[in-house]
């Protein structure tokens, strides 16, 4: 699975009108769907966590003989990196969903999971052929 993976397949046409209110209906479902907001509450209390433990952290790193100035500097940087990359890569994941639904609601047959056109394919009604998941 690419990092950045497109939300869908290039082969649909859509004409700008489209495209607008495939934008407009994502950004209603993600503001619906709970999962955009549970992710932002583990990263409070991920945060909140966090905030705790660096200065074990750092006491620790300064017993290892790295300077406290580094060690502070250090820590806070992996801290802050690493948990930005993780709500990023969630609510990443959380926009393509809702682009993907935002465009089954204009009546293109796509996978829902993993963009696939589902136009040509009826082998298989029930599932994807690409992911597996149900349609």
């Amino acid at each position: 699975m690419p990092f950045l993976e497109p939300p869908f397949s290039a082969d649909l046409p859509f004409t700008s009108a489209e495209r607008v209110e495939i934008r407009r209906r994502a950004k209603q479902l993600v503001a619906r769907r709970r999962s955009t907001w549970l992710v932002m509450l583990a990263f409070v209390v991920v945060v909140t966590v966090a905030i705790l433990f660096l200065p074990k952290t750092v006491l620790l790193l300064a017993r290892w003989g790295i300077p406290r100035v580094v060690a502070i500097l250090l820590v806070n940087l992996v801290t802050t990196l690493g948990l930005l990359g993780v709500v990023f890569i969630a609510l990443h994941r959380i926009w393509l969903r809702a682009r993907r639904q935002a465009v089954r609601e204009l009546g293109y047959p796509i996978c829902v999971e993993c963009g696939y056109d589902l136009r040509a394919d009826r082998s298989n009604p029930d599932h994807c052929p690409e992911c597996g998941s149900r349609r």
